[in-house]
């Protein structure tokens, strides 16, 4: 999905929660100003990482269904993409997931709900960049994953 049809798709969103642009920007968590919101929208503001998990959070929606992409698995059911078959992101999140919980039972540790969700979000989104920015095979990406889960937890403990 382009540059273009995120900012529809956050508009589109919106609007269908009959919501004001000052009222998303209420709704994000730390609150913005509805003229960032704008700014948003007209694709003026650069949307990385953090907006869009603000933007999600708030349209209670996830960071997939703004950019377009098949969702992750919920409970542990894969996504299933046209033809039956499980989406290649969809193995992607539960590697994430796989690879944060056996960190956490490496190191003997427990997550509250909130920090697990966010701890396999992030794992996701560095399997994502390592995968298709390094275009990096599977071999390859397990290793460099692992490194990077260890520092997602880190970060969460240390």
């Amino acid at each position: 999905m382009g540059e273009n049809e995120i900012m529809n798709k956050i508009k589109a969103l919106r609007e269908a929660k009959g919501w004001s642009m000052e009222t998303l920007a209420q709704a994000c968590d730390p609150p913005v100003t509805a003229s960032q919101i704008n700014k948003v929208e007209k694709g003026e503001t650069r949307l990385h990482e953090g907006w869009l998990r603000r933007l999600s959070r708030a349209l209670d929606c996830t960071m997939a269904d703004i950019l377009g992409e098949a969702s992750p698995p919920a409970r542990g059911v894969g996504a299933m993409a046209p033809g039956g078959e499980i989406s290649e992101l969809s193995l992607l999140a539960g590697k994430a997931f796989a690879q944060v919980y056996e960190a956490l039972e490496t190191h003997g540790l427990t997550l509250s709900p909130d920090d697990m969700q966010d701890a396999v979000a992030d794992q996701f989104r560095i399997l994502y960049r390592i995968k298709y920015t390094n275009g990096l095979k599977d071999e390859a990406l397990d290793a460099a994953a692992q490194a990077a889960g260890e520092n997602v937890i880190a970060a969460k403990f240390g």
